[in-house]
């Protein structure tokens, strides 16, 4: 059998709030052997990061729910505790729930302006 080879791309992301509470973000390859390992994957590695970054805010996102819970009920943590394997999965079933509508939310919200961004970026052309 053989062994799967893996190639790690780091990525910057920046992030910004102004005076008002408005959130920015950003991001690029940390070196150019990053953009130069992404450039030999399919797609460029556009997919792949577009991939990993919203994989990586969705996981954020959960850690922030339950985080939340936790701080509206404080005995929330020792009834995750307490819960049998089928409990659990109903309560992570409803928490994902809660998680997909929070995303969409924000997609929702963003999307448009994100899209007009990428229209601009590629009527633009390479820098």
């Amino acid at each position: 059998m053989s062994q799967l080879r893996q190639e790690i791309i780091t990525i910057l992301v920046r992030i910004s709030r102004d005076s008002a509470g408005g959130v920015g973000s950003g991001h690029d390859f940390a070196s150019d052997l990053d953009r130069k390992t992404a450039m030999g994957w399919p797609s460029g590695g556009l997919e792949q990061v577009v991939f990993g970054l919203l994989s990586e805010a969705i996981r954020r996102e959960a850690f922030l729910d339950l985080i939340i819970q936790m701080t509206e009920r404080p005995e929330y943590q020792d009834a995750l505790r307490g819960m049998g394997p089928e409990e659990r999965a109903v309560e992570v079933l409803r928490l994902a729930g809660l998680l997909c509508a929070q995303v969409a939310r924000f997609t929702e919200a963003v999307a448009s302006d994100a899209v007009k961004e990428a229209i601009g970026a590629v009527l633009a052309g390479p820098p």
